[in-house]
């Protein structure tokens, strides 16, 4: 269903009629229109659901069949929770100005590196743990390509800090270690690691991208994961 015809539903009970068969009687919390998801509070349903205290579940709107009224004789569990910061809708211009600074930082990082840190011995991880955690920053919080933003005045997201920190410098850490021990193992390399052809690129350094990606794909993800399971489990009860 398309997030306009679930919008008048928010603070209604009401029964959907999912796929598989399930049909669910749920309060309607609120609809993440950049998520594509329809946020429920589950009264009853025909399925079980992992824990019947959580106080929300996101439903793909690609899941919901139809929807209608409850029967009047259900009743909510808990009253609706005050509109998530995160959630709530924003003008095109508000990212952009707040995360402009950081885009021009991470482009002045990558333009320092190529003038004044390659020929130094440490300059390639320096450089590379710079420019890491600020397109962690990025990857993290900001609602690219569609994705839901994570605003650093949220409570939620200020309680998630220490443990995306801690995640941040493990991932830091593995990055330091993997590009240390290959920049060591690059004089042991037959010349067709380090060699480009043509106009690509060496070898070696197509691996140490590839390392680099990885690892910022994985950390950004599981962060990413992290504050969407913390935003559910932190509505009010």
């Amino acid at each position: 269903m398309r997030p306009e015809d679930l919008a008048p539903w928010v603070d209604k009970l009401v029964v959907l009629s999912l796929k598989n068969g399930e049909s669910t009687t749920a309060h309607v919390l609120y609809v993440d229109r950049r998520g594509c998801d329809l946020f429920i509070d589950v009264i009853s349903s025909n399925r079980s659901y992992p824990d019947t205290e959580r106080r929300a579940f996101a439903i793909p709107f690609g899941r919901i069949l139809s929807v209608c009224p409850a029967p009047a004789c259900v009743s909510p569990r808990r009253p609706l929770p005050s509109l998530d910061s995160c959630y709530a809708d924003y003008g095109a211009l508000d990212r952009p100005v707040l995360f402009l600074p950081l885009v021009l930082l991470f482009v002045l990082s990558i333009v320092l590196f190529a003038a004044f840190l390659t020929d130094l011995s440490w300059g390639t991880t320096i450089a590379s743990l710079i420019i890491y955690t600020e397109l962690m920053i990025l990857m993290t919080f900001s609602a690219q390509r569609g994705q839901q933003r994570y605003l650093f005045k949220c409570p939620v997201v200020r309680s998630q800090i220490p443990e995306l920190l801690k995640r941040h410098l493990g991932f830091s850490a593995a990055l330091f270690i993997l590009e240390t021990l290959a920049l060591d193992l690059r004089s042991h390399l037959s010349a067709w690691w380090l060699t480009a052809n043509g106009r690509n690129v060496p070898p070696f350094y197509v691996g140490l991208f590839i390392l680099f990606i990885a690892l910022s794909m994985s950390q950004g993800i599981t962060s990413r994961s992290l504050l969407q399971r913390a935003h559910l489990e932190h509505l009010p009860a």
